[in-house]
């Protein structure tokens, strides 16, 4: 149990990977592997905080850490999953 103590969190990993807050439908989606449509704002609101040549984005439910994705042609596409509690 010391042991869990000294891991830290997956999302400490992901500090320079912008992040996207979506719905359970999407989220839902996502963990079946199916892309989601994302509205223009939220395309340019990420576009702005990629870094040059990445289309990475991690994708948030509710605080959980749902998916890995790409940016492609106003999609965002899962790249891998996590069934996280």
């Amino acid at each position: 149990a010391r042991c869990l103590e000294a891991l830290l969190p997956v999302e400490t990993a992901l500090d320079d990977i912008p992040e996207l807050a979506v719905t359970a439908e999407d989220a839902f989606k996502l963990k079946q592997g199916r892309p989601i449509v994302l509205l223009p704002r939220q395309i340019e609101t990420l576009k702005a905080r990629l870094t040059a040549g990445s289309r990475l984005v991690s994708v948030f439910e509710g605080g959980t850490l749902v998916a890995l994705g790409n940016l492609r042609a106003g999609r965002l596409e899962p790249d891998r999953v996590f069934n996280l509690p």
